[in-house]
């Protein structure tokens, strides 16, 4: 996880400001937002003093000094300053890529890592998963770590993936909160060549158009499963979602993938079906799974329910997807701690199961 800026300027003082035995200081390199101009200024200076320091130079303490007490008043400052529901989005979404790349540093799997990529269309986004494809990583995974992206370079990859033996399922449930021309078009054309139902079917999560209703009803038709069309509606708290939720309930759906597919709601509407389901016996992977992108008390409290009673802790750091809180950083560096899987923590962080909650953010912040 990212160290603490005190950590982070943790220099070796008592030598006077020079590098540690062997040549490389222990400090690591400070992240700043790129748009604080002054504060990047100052660690540029720091940099490059560090610079000497791993050359085992001899650095004047005084003025070492001097410069990380500008970092700290300045990083103080820049804390403080209000920000964009965007701008905040921007710095979750680099401080979750940083996480991953030192996760799969150290072990973590690197499929599972590309599905924590979901969402996240940055360079340094792409670039990971270059990396991942070029170290062997299923491109199916790959695929599916697609999800809520409908960017030129995301639908080169699609076609590049399908060109290479993707399986056409894997590439239509990464096609899950897209509602494009594009994206229809492909789910018509994974259909006809054969791909899984099952899997088009939760690629529509997220969707509340026409076009997804009647695919729904289509999907049905042709025998899918009311399971798997229920739990596409992630993301969903329209009527018609609550109709189609109820109706199938009376029917007698898994309760489970009635619950996964509360996926990102924080409506009263949502928390009494939770506790309805749980109590009704829906498997605790599925109602934790709910939760994904959900900081508000109820969300946290059903979390701490969930531990208590014995969840799965990978599951529940999985549902800490699209969380940006300290509280969810917690959670996640206790979890890590306590030994559970480095996969489970890089698929909770910005993208993975969090798309349907990132994508209502996201939207949320253009109308700022």
């Amino acid at each position: 996880m990212p160290e603490n800026i005190n950590e982070q300027l943790n220099i070796a003082d008592a030598n006077g400001g020079k590098n540690n035995e062997g040549g490389e200081s222990s400090r690591l390199k400070l992240e700043v937002s790129a748009d604080n101009t002054e504060l990047s200024k100052t660690t540029g200076q720091f940099n490059e003093l560090h610079a000497k320091i791993a050359g085992d130079k001899q650095v004047d303490a005084e003025t070492l000094n001097k410069i990380r007490e500008q970092i700290f008043a300045l990083q103080k400052k820049e804390k403080e300053m209000p920000r964009s529901a965007s701008e905040q989005l921007q710095i979750f979404e680099k401080r979750s890529l940083d996480c991953m790349e030192k996760l799969l540093a150290e072990g973590a799997d690197k499929d599972r890592i590309a599905k924590g990529l979901a969402g996240l269309d940055s360079k340094q986004a792409w670039a990971l998963r270059e990396k991942l494809i070029n170290e062997g990583a299923n491109i199916g995974w790959v695929a599916q770590g697609l999800a809520g992206l409908d960017s030129e370079q995301a639908w080169d990859m699609r076609e590049k993936l399908l060109a290479e033996g993707a399986d056409k399922g894997w590439v239509a449930h990464g096609l899950a909160c897209l509602d494009s021309e594009q994206a229809w078009d492909m789910r018509k054309k994974l259909l006809d060549e054969g791909a899984d139902k099952d899997s088009v079917a939760y690629g529509l999560a997220g969707l509340d158009s026409e076009k997804a209703w009647a695919m729904r009803a289509k999907l049905q038709a042709d025998g899918v499963s009311e399971d798997r069309i229920v739990q596409s509606l992630g993301g969903l708290d329209s009527e018609q979602a609550w109709a189609m939720r109820e109706k199938f309930l009376d029917e007698g759906v898994d309760k489970g993938y009635v619950a996964y597919g509360l996926a990102g709601l924080d409506s009263e509407k949502a928390w009494a079906l939770r506790v309805k389901l749980l109590a009704e016996g829906a498997d605790e992977y599925s109602v934790a799974y709910s939760l994904v992108g959900l900081d508000s008390e109820q969300a946290w409290d059903m979390r701490e329910k969930l531990l208590a009673d014995g969840a799965d802790r990978g599951t529940v750091a999985e549902s800490l997807s699209g969380v940006d809180s300290e509280k969810a950083w917690d959670m996640r560096e206790k979890l890590l701690a306590d030994g559970i899987s480095k996969s489970c923590i890089a698929v909770g962080l910005a993208g993975g199961n969090g798309t349907f909650g990132r994508r209502i953010k996201a939207k949320q912040a253009t109308q700022e």
